[in-house]
């Protein structure tokens, strides 16, 4: 099986660092729970996807973000696909300036993945050849079905409206899809 996992809001918690900086830039104090659809950082703090973005990018280059899942388990989780054959990718849709922030983050908390992809623009993460998909965008709840493909969408804030079906499981982490994916453990 191939696996494709995201970063922002499934290994990386950048979403807290860049409210903290638009917060400060905009004299606001939004939480975490503000944040409850895919497009709420864009409307909150009234700005354009690029403006946020650039933000995004920013938060990146100062090395402010977090890890939702210990580096220790999320090693030894992507061990056991390895032993049962799976490969374990991440596959991230970002601005090609935060590429280089990213890779460092991955190689400086030595994330052993069998590749990193980056898509720009339209393209979608289901265009790569992998199997599911464990991401948090609710967007691609609609691609999986469109394309065949499984997603397991980990729960944040900005995709409850997302219920289970044929091509999505809602987990909480990465953590917890990964071990869903392990032989002799079942969901529903």
């Amino acid at each position: 099986m191939r696996i494709g996992i995201d970063v922002d809001g499934v290994l990386a918690d950048q979403e807290r660092a860049l409210l903290v900086l638009l917060n400060e830039i905009h004299k606001q104090h939004y939480t975490y729970e503000d944040i409850d659809d895919w497009g709420a950082v864009e409307r909150l703090f009234k700005i354009s996807k690029g403006d946020m973005l650039r933000n995004m990018e920013q938060v990146w280059a100062c090395g402010e973000v977090g890890r939702l899942i210990d580096l220790k388990e999320l090693a030894s989780l992507i061990m056991k696909h390895h032993i049962l054959g799976n490969t374990v990718y991440i596959v991230s849709k970002r601005t090609p300036r935060s590429w280089p922030y990213v890779i460092r983050w991955l190689d400086v908390e030595h994330t052993k993945v069998d590749g990193v992809v980056f898509l720009a623009g339209d393209d979608s993460k289901f265009d790569y050849p992998i199997d599911l998909m464990i991401d948090d965008n609710p967007k691609l709840a609609v691609e999986a079905a469109t394309y065949g493909k499984e997603l397991m969408l980990v729960d944040q804030p900005w995709n409850q409206v997302i219920n289970n079906s044929e091509w999505v499981t809602r987990v909480g982490s990465v953590g917890e899809a990964l071990n869903l994916l392990l032989p002799g453990v079942y969901y529903e």
